[in-house]
């Protein structure tokens, strides 16, 4: 009898709780930060400028500016078929002052330490840390060119979350050829990463009509 009374006791008190709705838990989405100083540096070659996000996200999982590398592995990742382009690309980075090292030749038979130097990181730009995965599909073009538009963007500003630089400006900041843009647009179209819109920009000479892009990085196709 006394323990009918008490689960009945209990009973009550767990039907007259209020059960709150479950709360969404914030995403914290991890990105890799690339001063725009280096985005925008024609200077820096496609292969370098994926090398170097390689680095950056070594340096950021390792929490160590000092780095021990695998250099087949980085080669395989950045979807290069012998060292040369691997070297050229280390080399380009130490002449723009990115990375402390003079590199002449691979190591064989033991890991090459890459120090990355330290450069003003503000403004930078930042993409989600999966992007560089996609990189054999995207190639480093496709790479460079949506941390390019990304550069534009403010996140913050919710009603204009797209770029809208000419074919000249990206040619003159990322020494990319007007041939080469189309076509990894096009990729990034294709793969769902980026999307663009044709803008009337006005009415030019002789009736012509002058159109610009606007091109809108897809976070969401990036991640998935």
């Amino acid at each position: 009898m006394s323990e009918q009374v008490n689960n009945n006791y209990f009973e009550e008190i767990f039907n007259n709780v209020e059960v709150l709705p479950e709360q969404p838990r914030k995403k914290y989405r991890t990105v890799i930060q690339i001063p725009n100083s280096v985005i925008k540096n024609r200077d820096i070659t496609i292969n370098a400028f994926a090398l170097y996000i390689y680095l950056k996200r070594e340096s950021f999982k390792k929490r160590d500016s000092k780095l021990q590398l695998d250099h087949k592995r980085v080669r395989h990742e950045l979807g290069m078929k012998d060292n040369r382009p691997l070297l050229a690309a280390f080399q380009n980075l130490h002449s723009q002052g990115l990375i402390e090292e003079k590199i002449l030749k691979m190591p064989i038979h033991s890991p090459l330490i890459i120090t990355l130097s330290e450069v003003a990181s503000e403004p930078f730009t930042q993409l989600p840390i999966e992007l560089l995965g996609k990189v054999n599909t995207i190639k480093p073009y496709g790479l460079r060119l949506l941390y390019y538009y990304e550069s534009f963007i403010n996140r913050k500003q919710i009603l204009r979350l797209f770029a809208f630089p000419c074919f000249e400006t990206i040619k003159n900041d990322t020494g990319i050829s007007h041939n080469a843009i189309i076509k990894y647009n096009n990729l990034l179209v294709k793969n769902k990463m980026l999307k663009i819109d044709k803008h009337k920009a006005e009415q030019g000479d002789y009736g012509f009509e002058k159109w610009n892009n606007h091109y809108t990085v897809l976070w969401d196709k990036i991640i998935s």
